[in-house]
């Protein structure tokens, strides 16, 4: 098993170690939230720094049994072919193998993404929420870390702590609302608890990941 990718697991942390293309500063398959982390010759992607590709030959200075998968062929979207290593072999431990190439554990987002943000005003006790009391709300997952909303004066921001999807939005005038939860049983979904210091009402949210 590739002694990077475990220790990077185990850890589930950024490291700056591990093997590449030669630049110091491209981390393969470290974990990653932001571009900057990792380095000029790489890209964060689906969670981890990595390239993007043409075919799998592409891949190969990376390590020998990486693959190159289109948004197509992966469940974390983005717009373009990426490298991953393949699941030929097996996964390391805390890697998954999905659609054919070993990934963290939770699937993260790969932004740019947009997400269906539904928030409960009056939960029903039973995990549902009755019914005419949603909000809806589209919400633009940027790559820096920055959320865009229909309402201009709404600044927000996003991160995924422990593999969960975290939303942090300010309105000037207003205290901050944290949206934070895990990952729910249906891919590209996340649910959770809303913290509204605004609003005397325990509410809960759900969201679910767009094409």
């Amino acid at each position: 098993m590739r002694a990077l990718r475990l220790l990077f697991v185990l850890a589930h942390a950024l490291v700056a170690c591990g093997p590449n293309t030669g630049d110091s500063n491209t981390n393969w398959l470290v974990s990653c939230e932001r571009d900057a982390e990792c380095g000029p010759d790489a890209f964060c992607l689906c969670g981890v720094c990595t390239t993007t590709c043409a075919d799998d030959a592409t891949c190969r200075s990376l390590e020998t049994d990486a693959v190159c998968l289109d948004p197509a062929q992966r469940s974390c979207g983005g717009g373009a072919p990426i490298c991953l290593p393949s699941c030929a072999m097996g996964c390391d431990l805390g890697l998954v193998c999905r659609d054919d190439a070993c990934v963290p554990d939770p699937w993260v987002v790969d932004a740019p993404r947009s997400l269906r943000l539904v928030r409960c005003m009056m939960p029903d006790g039973a995990g549902g929420c009755v019914a005419g009391n949603e909000v809806f709300q589209l919400v633009a997952l940027d790559r820096d870390g920055a959320t865009q909303v229909s309402e201009p004066t709404i600044t927000g921001a996003w991160s995924q702590p422990s593999g969960g999807l975290r939303l942090v939005f300010d309105r000037p005038g207003s205290m901050t609302v944290t949206f934070e939860g895990p990952p729910t049983e249906a891919p590209g979904c996340f649910a959770g608890d809303v913290d509204d210091p605004n609003v005397a009402m325990a509410t809960t949210w759900s969201g679910c990941l767009l094409d």
